[in-house]
């Protein structure tokens, strides 16, 4: 958190959840607590706790997924 003292205005950085895919494991970074994704059409296909990084091993088909975690979402493609 910075603050710019002209102004008073707090400035907060947010780490962006970063997904990688490699194969069937799926390395969700930037992350603490329960992750759960979903299949584009909202159903639910994997979740897991992480503590800043979760791998996640599932056997999903290609497609779009969403990522969520508590204050964080992402889409990726397998």
């Amino acid at each position: 958190i910075t603050q710019t003292p002209d102004t008073g205005i707090t400035a907060v950085k947010n780490s962006p959840l970063a997904v990688t895919v490699n194969g069937d494991n799926i390395v969700v970074s930037n992350v603490v607590g329960e992750v759960v994704i979903y299949y584009v059409t909202g159903k639910m296909v994997a979740k897991a706790h992480a503590n800043g990084t979760a791998n996640i091993a599932t056997s999903l088909t290609n497609g779009v997924y969403i990522i969520k975690s508590a204050t964080k979402t992402a889409k990726f493609i397998k």
